[in-house]
């Protein structure tokens, strides 16, 4: 039988246990970015991550992309811890405006008394989206594994939609995701005719 902790030795667990993950996107920036997966004899970070840590690669990736927002939001506001879950709503922003729109919705929630949460913020970053111009399609992207190679017989076209696609899947931005599958239908288009 358990034995029930008081409420001060609970916020202390909490703050370890918040410390010890922001610590942990760190470490698995390092271990992305360092190829410590190839090291380690894997042939790709998705093996890496399923054998070593027991995780997916997409939450893997949601990790570190959380990291690298915590690093430009930390610039702005050195003080700044953001949770992961705010920090992937933050991603659908460009770099630029990630840490100016955090800061903009932690303060609304002190003048207005309200906790911050993903939800909120998700709408935030609606609102800072429709104010700017989409991010660039050739923006900084996590995944850097190489796509695949084309089949055996696979002609043009279909290597460049699956080119296209790969390139869709790690994209952040619903404006971004747009005009690939827009360049996607042009080129089937083209291809047709």
């Amino acid at each position: 039988m358990a034995i029930a902790i008081s409420k001060a030795e609970a916020r202390r667990l909490v703050d370890e246990i918040r410390e010890h993950a922001e610590g942990l996107r760190g470490l698995l920036v390092r271990l992305h970015d360092g190829e410590g997966w190839r090291a380690l004899g894997y042939d790709t970070w998705a093996g890496c991550c399923q054998e070593e840590l027991g995780y997916t690669k997409r939450y893997a990736n949601y990790l570190i992309q959380a990291e690298r927002v915590q690093e430009r939001v930390g610039t702005i506001v050195p003080e700044a811890s953001v949770p992961e879950a705010q920090a992937r709503e933050l991603t659908r922003l460009p770099e630029d405006q990630q840490g100016p729109c955090w800061q903009d919705y932690q303060e609304e929630c002190v003048d207005q008394g309200e906790k911050p949460t993903a939800a909120g913020l998700r709408e935030k970053v609606g609102v800072w989206s429709a104010d700017n111009e989409p991010p660039d399609i050739d923006g900084d992207v996590i995944d850097v594994e190489p796509e695949p190679p084309p089949h055996d017989g696979e002609d043009a076209r279909i290597a460049r939609i699956r080119e296209l696609a790969g390139q869709l899947a790690r994209e952040k931005g619903a404006a971004v995701a747009a005009a690939i599958l827009e360049n996607v239908a042009e080129e089937i288009r083209n291809a047709e005719q």
